[in-house]
């Protein structure tokens, strides 16, 4: 207590007097005598200038370089001299990370899909298979997908350190080996969830139709009946839906390779501080979506009759 009766004394002390104006810091002279403040000299700052003739400069030769092929990327290379930029082409890193997520992407629709068909053909049968595909597929409606990763990679660790089994390999170093089920599982997850909601509830609507009581009547099986002419019918609501499924899909791509630790395009569109990198691969992903949504949108106007006459 008496120690902190000299606090605010000491505070006076040290303001009292007449001081510069501007001073940010002091140095006391002698002992007894209140502190002087002076300014700490301050580098002055570079300031950034935003010039239009130079940033449309830059496009068109960025343009330029991008329709011949000739994009390139300099890293930075630490040596004894100090740092060195070294050239590389940024179309062959681009090529190859299109690659990694095309495959990434296609397994995925191609799982997530089949197991859609599954799981809406198993709500047709009642008690707790029916509970148990609607409870799948408003999981995976509901789950992000960064929570689906998270929960894969944490229970891969539990299983190791407490059994020491590694279920799946979680992560990689740059350039090495990379677990391939926890974003195949993640990625598949969106697709499966909305098919089986299609699947699900156009067989719901299919199976008391006329038609499928008259194959009925004519002795066919159950399964023979949803084969044949419960999901031929089906088809044409899933493939409507496609577009809705493709773009899900692409838009969780980014995320999850980016978590997966994927070496793919949407990975490095997220990993990558070089604004030609990130550009070339921003360009390559957008023209992606088009091109695939235009595809799922053909199917979907295919697979429908009505669409088909009017287009």
């Amino acid at each position: 207590m008496i120690g902190l009766t000299w606090l605010p004394a000491g505070v006076f002390w040290v303001e009292e007097g007449d001081l510069p104006v501007g001073v940010v810091w002091g140095v006391r002279t002698e002992s007894m005598q209140p502190f002087i403040l002076e300014p700490e000299p301050v580098a002055r700052k570079p300031r950034a200038h935003w010039s239009v003739s130079q940033y449309g400069q830059a496009v068109v030769t960025y343009v330029r370089e991008l329709v011949t092929g000739q994009v390139t990327d300099y890293s930075h290379r630490w040596t004894e001299s100090g740092p060195v930029q070294i050239p590389e082409p940024v179309l062959p890193q681009v090529r190859e990370r299109m690659v990694v997520s095309l495959r990434l992407l296609s397994r995925a629709l191609v799982l997530g899909m089949a197991a859609g068909f599954a799981l809406g053909v198993l709500s047709l049968r009642r008690g707790a298979a029916r509970g148990f595909s609607l409870g799948i597929s408003v999981a995976g409606m509901a789950l992000p997908e960064f929570v689906v990763v998270l929960l894969l990679q944490m229970l891969t660790i539990f299983t190791y350190r407490e059994f020491g089994i590694r279920l799946y390999s979680v992560l990689g170093p740059s350039g090495g080996e990379r677990g391939w089920l926890v974003p195949l599982l993640a990625l598949s997850l969106g697709p499966m969830a909305y098919t089986a909601r299609l699947v699900a509830g156009g067989l719901d609507e299919v199976m008391r139709e006329d038609f499928i009581r008259t194959a009925r009547a004519k002795g066919l099986s159950e399964a023979r009946v949803v084969m044949k002419h419960g999901l031929r019918h089906v088809l044409g609501r899933v493939l409507g839906g496609f577009p809705t499924i493709m773009g899900n899909a692409l838009s969780s791509m980014v995320i999850i390779e980016v978590l997966a630790n994927v070496n793919g395009l949407a990975g490095g569109l997220m990993a990558n501080w070089s604004s030609r990198m990130v550009a070339t691969t921003g360009l390559v992903f957008c023209l992606w979506f088009g091109l695939l949504d235009a595809l799922a949108n053909t199917l979907r106007i295919l697979a429908n009759p009505r669409l088909r006459e009017g287009a």
